[in-house]
């Protein structure tokens, strides 16, 4: 598996900053002449489970949108499948247990969400 920041790591270069851009796409080429038996791509089939957990409260939509850090501003973002506001279900660990929800500490980070992220 080529990992999005070993590219970066093995040319030394920091200035590319987008996940599949030119200095990934070369490592996959070169890995590529090397063993041509690789399959490389832009896509992951393990499961991510990430810290931060937003839904959508459309009643048809649900959509869960899934952060590293807590980065959704519930006053400004909204989903980006139906428009609708947003809520902070939780913090989650490795396994994806619910380590705090709102009203336990965490709040709900609250406002009228208007544009998506």
């Amino acid at each position: 598996m080529l990992y999005h920041n070993n590219p970066w790591h093995l040319s030394g270069d920091t200035g590319d900053t987008g996940d599949h851009g030119p200095i990934w796409r070369r490592w996959v080429d070169a890995f590529l002449l090397h063993d041509p038996r690789l399959t490389l791509t832009a896509r992951h089939d393990y499961l991510l489970v990430h810290k931060q957990r937003y839904q959508c409260t459309g009643p048809a939509c649900g959509k869960v949108y899934g952060r590293h850090k807590r980065t959704i501003k519930l006053d400004r973002h909204a989903c980006i499948a139906c428009g609708r506001p947003l809520r902070w279900v939780g913090r989650f660990d490795k396994l994806g247990r619910l380590l705090e929800g709102p009203g336990e500490g965490g709040g709900s980070a609250g406002g009228t969400p208007a544009t998506a992220k």
